[in-house]
C-alpha cells in the first residue's frame, strides 16, 4: 500500500514497504536506515511494530490506529478507506467487518 509494494522507496524521512518515518522512529526501534530499503522482512516487522504502537495507543481501535500511522493526529479517512479495500480484495468482502469483531 505505502510503496506500491517495493522495499526500496524512500520518501522524504520515510524508508522501505510500510514506509516508516526514521526520523521519528529511528532512535526509538533502532531502525537501521540501510536495512529498511533493502530487507522487506526487517521494514515490515519495523513498521508493524509502528501500527502495534498506535492500536495500543487506540486501545485496540484499528481504525484509529491506521488513521494515526497514515496521517498523523490528521484525521484523513482516504487512507483508512484504501486500507479496507486493499483487505477486502484480499480476504473478502465481508472480511474486514468479521476482522474488526476479534
Amino acid at each position: 500500500m505505502e510503496s506500491s509494494i517495493r522495499v526500496d522507496v524512500v520518501r522524504g524521512n520515510c524508508r522501505g514497504i510500510l514506509q516508516v518515518d526514521c526520523k521519528v522512529w529511528g532512535r526509538v526501534l533502532n531502525i537501521d536506515n540501510s536495512r529498511m530499503t533493502t530487507d522487506v522482512n526487517y521494514a515490515l516487522c519495523k513498521g508493524l511494530c509502528v501500527l502495534r504502537y498506535y492500536y495500543d495507543l487506540r486501545q485496540g481501535d484499528i481504525e484509529k490506529a491506521l488513521n494515526l500511522y497514515g496521517n498523523g493526529y490528521k484525521y484523513k479517512s482516504d487512507y483508512i478507506g484504501k486500507v479496507k479495500k486493499a483487505y477486502k480484495l484480499l480476504y473478502g468482502g465481508a472480511a474486514w467487518e468479521k476482522m474488526l469483531k476479534r
